[in-house]
Order: C-alpha cells, then sequence, then structure tokens
C-alpha cells in the first residue's frame, strides 16, 4: 500500500504508475486539466506557428487534397448544395431545423447518396448530430 502525494490516499500498488508517487486517477486529472487549458494552448500556438512555415503550408496543402481525393462524394454534395443556394433551388431558413434557435444553419447531408437532401442544423446541433449517428455514403466510395 502506498500513499499518493497529491490526494493522500492509501491505494495499492497497481494504483499507481511504475516509478510515480502520484495515484493514476490524480496523474489523469492532472493531464485532463493541462490538456484542456495552458497546454491546448501552447499546442494551438505551435501549430499556428508551423502552419506560417514553407513545410507547414506544403503539409496543409497535402491533407487537403488527401481529403478532397478521398472523399469526392462529400465535396460534390457540397458543391451541389452551394450552387441550388446560389440559384435559388434551395433556400436556407433562418433558423435550426431541430432546435428552432434563430441561426445561419449548416446542411447537412444524413446520405451523401442524396446530394440536396439536406437538414439545416446550426452548429451545437450538427456538432451532437454526428456525435450520435454515422452518416450514409454512397456505395461508390467504399
Amino acid at each position: 500500500m502506498i500513499s499518493c502525494k497529491r490526494c493522500h490516499e492509501i491505494k495499492p500498488q497497481d494504483a499507481f504508475y511504475p516509478r510515480n508517487l502520484v495515484c493514476k486517477e490524480c496523474t489523469k486529472a492532472r493531464v485532463a486539466e493541462y490538456q484542456r487549458g495552458v497546454g491546448k494552448q501552447r499546442a494551438q500556438a505551435a501549430k499556428r506557428k508551423y502552419d506560417q512555415t514553407e513545410k507547414g503550408k506544403a503539409a496543409l496543402a497535402k491533407a487537403k487534397d488527401n481529403y478532397l481525393n478521398n472523399h469526392r462524394d462529400r465535396q460534390r454534395c457540397r458543391w451541389a448544395v452551394k450552387r441550388a443556394v446560389k440559384s435559388g433551388k434551395l433556400v436556407r431558413p433562418n433558423s435550426c431545423q431541430t432546435c428552432s434557435k434563430t441561426c445561419h444553419p449548416h446542411a447537412h447531408h444524413p446520405d451523401y447518396g442524396k446530394a440536396l437532401s439536406v437538414e439545416w442544423l446550426c452548429i451545437s446541433c450538427h456538432v451532437e448530430w454526428h456525435k450520435n449517428n454515422i452518416p450514409i455514403y454512397p456505395e461508390a466510395s467504399i
């Protein structure tokens, strides 16, 4: 049995990482706190700095090209909706279809096989939809 240096609870040896006098629970809480706070800020600052370099710009361009090449069906659907909204075939509402919040909603494709069949969702509802559901992809992209 070992006493944790942070929470001062006495716990069995397997509740500690090797060569560490702070228990796993306290270590995980400390790391999570760091990653949400100053660690996240430092990582974002480093990423912004890297993205401004030639190597960073090349990496971003390559990643964008890879995404577009690997997800052509999604890109075609986005372009179809953009053209339809611009031509007036589709009308973007002023509120979310799920929560009725007044906003500038996103065009969400639950089924990428139906390019103009979209749901108009606010950002929070869109994120929540993707947490709980998986979009339908056409057979050609599998």
